[in-house]
Parts: structure tokens; sequence; C-alpha cells
């Protein structure tokens, strides 16, 4: 199982999209409900970004503590190319049955 939120608050295309509402809540949280309510200890967060807030501790790790799971979490680095990268990372994961359940997410501000 692969969950991807895409969180583009810069779209031209349709603005502000993941503030729209679905359900009474902001599209990013109603999103975000789903997925916890799915999500067991089991799984992984690969977050790409190479504009994090802080370089240390790393944003896929702050995303696992607010979560309130115990998931391996790391950032991939790599600028546009690092959601394609995390997408093949988690690909190979799921296929070599190292994990079932990988959150991706898509954090860049260079893109």
């Amino acid at each position: 199982m692969l969950v991807i939120i895409q969180a583009r608050m810069g779209s031209t295309r349709l603005p502000g999209k993941v503030l729209m509402n679905i359900d009474g809540m902001p599209s990013i949280l109603y999103q975000y409900e789903r997925l916890t309510s799915y999500l067991s200890k089991d799984f992984k967060i690969i977050v790409a970004t190479t504009t994090p807030d802080n370089t240390f501790p790393s944003t896929a790790a702050k995303i696992q503590k607010n979560l309130g799971c115990n998931a391996i979490s790391f950032d991939v680095q790599a600028v546009c190319s690092g959601f394609i990268y995390s997408l093949e990372i988690a690909d190979s994961l799921i296929k070599c049955n190292k994990a079932k359940k990988i959150l991706i997410i898509g954090a860049e501000t260079l893109s």
C-alpha cells in the first residue's frame, strides 16, 4: 500500500487546493484523517524535500512524532526529482517485503 498526498499550495491550476473543503474540513486534513485511521505501526514515512525548515531532526522524523507513531522515517534530498526517487525507494521496499505501507510526502519549494 502506497499513500500519496499531493500538497502544492502554489498550484496555478487550482490554487489553495489543499485547503478546499471536503466534508466540512480542509482537503489536506480530510486526507490526513483518512490516512491515520488506516495506518498501523507497520509503515514507513519518506519525505522528499531539499528545503526543510531544519536539517536536523529530519522533516520525516517530525511528521512521525506528530502522527504519534513508531514508524521508520527519513528525508530524500534530491530537489525536484526527490519525489520520483521516493517512489522508487518505496517500490523497492515493497517488492523486497521490507514494507507493506509507505507514506510519501513531497514537500519541495523549488519545484
